[in-house]
C-alpha cells in the first residue's frame, strides 16, 4: 500500500486478496462530514467474490484491535454491490500551513501529517520525543503480534499524527507471518533475508525511528550526523536511543529484538535514561570483537627521535558545529580564499561558503542544486564546484559568487555512489568517482564524466580480487602534489560488499560493514592499485582527517576522541611516508591541541603547508616544525 489514512480523495476502499488486505476504489461514495473520518484505499479491480469472507473475517479480527494505542483506528468497514472492500478511518491532523478544516474549501487541500511529512516541516525529532514515538508505535505492533499478525510495511508515510500522537495505519498489507504477499516491503525498511514475520516489523520501526530522529534517509544507516552527537541529550538520550537503534537494526537477525515486549522494555529503559551499551561497545558486542582496539598499538606506532613535530594554535574557541558541513580540502577555493561546502536536507539544497582569513560564513539555498547527498570537489580549469548527486548520478555545477547552477548530465540514475569520493584526473581531464554504497552493497568501480557527451564512463567495473575491498569511503580521496598519484583511507565495507558479511579475523564489525583503516595508491599514468598499508594500524572509528604534505613527502593522519571517552584527550599524529615507512609513526604535538571530536573540514595553505581545521571545538592552524 502506498496511501494512507485520509487521503485528499475520500472515495477510497480496499481490495482484498486471499491472503492479506489489499485494495481498491470505492464509487459513489459521499464526502464525509468533517471529523466522522474518510472513506480510504487504492487500487483498480473488486474483491474476488470467493475471497470476501475471509477479508471479511480478517477485518473483525482487526477492528477492535486498532483501537489500541499506537493504531490508527478503523471506524468501520463494509462492502458494496460491486464487490469492492471500504474502511472508513479518524481524520489525521492537517498539514501545517493549509487551511483549517473548518474554513470554506479546506477539506479540499487536507493533506494528513504524516511522520515524514512531521520531519520536513519540523527537522529531526528530539531523542526523548523520538523514544516516547517509538514505545507507543510498539505498542501497535504488540497489539497485531499477539493477535497473530504482520504490518508488513512500516515506514515513516504509514505513521499519521491524530490529535498530535503517532498511529501507525495503512492496513493493506497485514497478514500472518510468513504468508505470502504481492508486495515486497519497501527498499531500507525491509530486513536483507527479506521476510515478512514479526521480528522484520521491529526492523522497519527501527530504521523509521532512525529517519525521525537524524532527518537521514534509512538507507545511510547506521551514520549519525554531527549535530547528533554534541546535542545536548545525546548522554543523558542520545546514546541510548543511538544503542538500540543499532540492535533493533542489525544486520544478523540473531542479534535483534526478538519480540514488541523486549523493543518497549529496551524503550522504557532509555527513556528513563538508565545505563545502556554506548554506541562502540554495541559494535564490540555486534562483531563479538574486543579486538576493536588495534593490538600493539604502541609498539606499532612508536616515534623515532628525529621526526617533525606539529604546533597547534586556537584561532576561533567557538566550534564549527555546521550541520550538513560537506566541504573537504577538494572544496578549497585558495584564489578567493574560501571554503565551500554543499548539502541536502528535507528543506533542500545549501551552499556555504567559509572565508579562509575571518572564517565568516555565507549561506545560500540553492533552487536548481544536487536533489541528493553529494560529492562534491571544485573544478580545477572552470573553478566552479560540482556536486554529484549521490545514487543518481547527475552532475550539478556551482558559480560560487554569481551562485549560477549547470546540470551537466549523469542520470538520471545509477543507484550507486552513496558514500562515494571525487578526484580530479590531470591526464583525462576528468573529475572522476570512486567507490560507495547503492543497492544496499558497497563497490569499489571507478568511473570518470565525459563533461562533452554528458554520461559517466566506467574506467574500472565493479569487481572483486586486485584492489581495494569494495567499500564506502569516509576521508576525501588525497592527491599528492602532482596530482598523479590518488590516496584512499580506510572507510566501510567488506570484501563481498554485501551488509552483513562478516570477514575472519577483520575487526570492527558493525553489524553492516567492516570500519577500515587501511591505505592505497592509485597511479593514474598506469593506471593500477598498490597497497601501502594492511589492516590493523590505528585504532578504529578515530581516524578524523589526512593530508598529502609536500615537504615530509607523505600523508599526516589524524585521530581524534569518540564520543564514548570519558576524559577528552588531545589529538594524535602520525606520518607514513610511502615507499619509505613500513607503519604509521607518531608525531609530537604541543600547544593548545584539539580533541577532534568531530572534524567538520580541513585544508591546507598551500604556501605555508599549515592545516587548517575547521572542528567541533574549534578552528585550529597546524603548523610542522623540523627537528
Amino acid at each position: 500500500m502506498h496511501g494512507h489514512a485520509g487521503n485528499r480523495c475520500p472515495s477510497r476502499g480496499i481490495l482484498p486478496d486471499s491472503d492479506h488486505l489489499g485494495s481498491g476504489t470505492v464509487e459513489g461514495v459521499h464526502r464525509p462530514r468533517l471529523g466522522r473520518g474518510l472513506v480510504r484505499g487504492q487500487g483498480s479491480k473488486p474483491a474476488d467474490p470467493a475471497a470476501l469472507p475471509t477479508v471479511d473475517a480478517r477485518y473483525a479480527q482487526l477492528q477492535p484491535l486498532s483501537t489500541r494505542e499506537g493504531l490508527l483506528p478503523i471506524l468501520s468497514h463494509g462492502t458494496t454491490r460491486g464487490g469492492w472492500v471500504w474502511e472508513r478511518l479518524p481524520l489525521a491532523d492537517n498539514l501545517p500551513g493549509l487551511t483549517p478544516l473548518t474554513q470554506e474549501g479546506g477539506l479540499d487541500h487536507y493533506t494528513p501529517l504524516t511522520l515524514r511529512g512531521r520531519s520536513i516541516e519540523h527537522g529531526p525529532g528530539a531523542a526523548e520525543q523520538v523514544l516516547k514515538w517509538g514505545s507507543r508505535l510498539a505498542g501497535g505492533l504488540r497489539a497485531l503480534h499477539e493477535a497473530g499478525l504482520v504490518h508488513r510495511d512500516v515506514k515513516p508515510t504509514n505513521i499519521l499524527f491524530v490529535h498530535g500522537e503517532p498511529c501507525l495505519g495503512d492496513y493493506g498489507l497485514v497478514g500472518k507471518p510468513g504468508s505470502a504477499s504481492d508486495f515486497s516491503g519497501t527498499e531500507g525498511f525491509q530486513p536483507l533475508e527479506g521476510t515478512n514475520d514479526q521480528p522484520a516489523d521491529l526492523f522497519a520501526l527501527g530504521r523509521t525511528l532512525y529517519e525521525a530522529w537524524t532527518a537521514m534517509d534509512r538507507l545511510e544507516f547506521p551514520s549519525l550526523p554531527p549535530a547528533i552527537l554534541s546535542a545536548p541529550d545525546w548522554n543523558s538520550r542520545g546514546r541510548h536511543l543511538n544503542a538500540l537503534l543499532l540492535r533493533a537494526c542489525h544486520a544478523l537477525p540473531s542479534r535483534r529484538f526478538h519480540s514488541a515486549a523486549e523493543l518497549i522494555g529496551a524503550l522504557e529503559e532509555a527513556l528513563a535514561g538508565r545505563p545502556a551499551l554506548s554506541r562502540r561497545k554495541w559494535l564490540v558486542a555486534a562483531g563479538g570483537a574486543a579486538a576493536v582496539v588495534a593490538v600493539g598499538g604502541a609498539a606499532l606506532l612508536s616515534r623515532p627521535s628525529r621526526l617533525p613535530r606539529l604546533v597547534w594554535k586556537r584561532l576561533r574557541k567557538q566550534g564549527f558545529n555546521v550541520e550538513g558541513w560537506l566541504g573537504h580540502a577538494g572544496t578549497a577555493d585558495w584564489i578567493r580564499r574560501r571554503l565551500y561546502s554543499v548539502s541536502v536536507d528535507v528543506h533542500g539544497c545549501t551552499f556555504e561558503s567559509v572565508d579562509l582569513d575571518r572564517f565568516a560564513i555565507q549561506i545560500a539555498q540553492i533552487k536548481n542544486g544536487p536533489r541528493v547527498d553529494p560529492s562534491t570537489i571544485l573544478h580545477p580549469e572552470t573553478r566552479w564546484l560540482w556536486a554529484i548527486e549521490g545514487g543518481h548520478g547527475e552532475v550539478v555545477a556551482l558559480e560560487p559568487e554569481s551562485l549560477e547552477t549547470k546540470r551537466l548530465g549523469g542520470g538520471p540514475t545509477t543507484e550507486r555512489h552513496y558514500y562515494a569520493k571525487t578526484y580530479w584526473n590531470p591526464i583525462t581531464r576528468r573529475v572522476g568517482i570512486f567507490g560507495g554504497y547503492g543497492n544496499l552493497a558497497a563497490r569499489n568501480d571507478r568511473c570518470e564524466f565525459d563533461e562533452k557527451a554528458g554520461k559517466w564512463v566506467e574506467v574500472e567495473p565493479d569487481r572483486a580480487g586486485d584492489g581495494p575491498c569494495r567499500r564506502g569511503v569516509a576521508l576525501p580521496l588525497i592527491p599528492d602534489p602532482t596530482g598523479r598519484r590518488i590516496f584512499l583511507i580506510g572507510g566501510g565495507g567488506s570484501p563481498s560488499g554485501k551488509q552483513g558479511d562478516r570477514v575472519p579475523g577483520w575487526r570492527g564489525f558493525d553489524g553492516q560493514f567492516h570500519k577500515l583503516d587501511d591505505i592505497w595508491e592509485l597511479d593514474l599514468e598506469k593506471p593500477a592499485w598498490r597497497q601501502l598499508l594492511p589492516l590493523g594500524q590505528f585504532r578504529l572509528g578515530r581516524l578524523r582527517a589526512a593530508v598529502y604534505h609536500p615537504r615530509l613527502n607523505g600523508l599526516v593522519l589524524f585521530e581524534g576522541m569518540e564520543p564514548e571517552d570519558v576524559q577528552p584527550g588531545p589529538a594524535r599524529a602520525f606520518l607514513f611516508r610511502p615507499g619509505e615507512d613500513k607503519r604509521p609513526m607518531d608525531l609530537a604535538a604541543e600547544g593548545d591541541i584539539s580533541i577532534l571530536a568531530t572534524a567538520c573540514a580541513w585544508t591546507m595553505e598551500p604556501h605555508t603547508d599549515d592545516i587548517l581545521f575547521f572542528a567541533s571545538d574549534g578552528i585550529f592552524r597546524v603548523t610542522v616544525r623540523e627537528r
